[in-house]
């Protein structure tokens, strides 16, 4: 990706944007010193896509991120036997954030 990319809209380059604040326009034709009829005007600057490498490090870490959300799940969805003999799964009981425990639905017993 370029160092100071260039807005597809109006063209100004990102550091001019921070520095100036500037606006997404386009200013028309007639324009004295930066000022004149505003012709186009979106909310906000778009900036060319990124580049190849950029994409398939985002995409690997998307995938990262699904397969954790999917440990994440099969944990709470694991069995947890209770010392009274009830099973049941992490997901179907109270869980104390504190203390980081479980509670039996069966018997209140208290599991890590």
């Amino acid at each position: 990706m370029d160092k100071d990319p260039v807005c597809v809209q109006c063209g100004e380059y990102k550091s001019s944007i921070r520095k100036n604040e500037l606006f997404c326009c386009l200013v028309g034709p007639d324009t004295e010193n930066g000022y004149g009829e505003v012709e186009a005007e979106w909310p906000r600057h778009r900036f060319k896509p990124y580049s190849k490498e950029e994409l398939k490090q985002q995409e690997e870490d998307e995938q990262e991120c699904i397969r954790q959300m999917g440990d994440f799940a099969d944990w709470q969805t694991q069995e947890i036997k209770c010392a009274c003999g009830f099973e049941f799964k992490r997901c179907d009981s109270k869980f104390n954030e504190e203390k980081s425990t479980f509670h039996c639905p069966n018997c209140g017993a208290i599991s890590y």
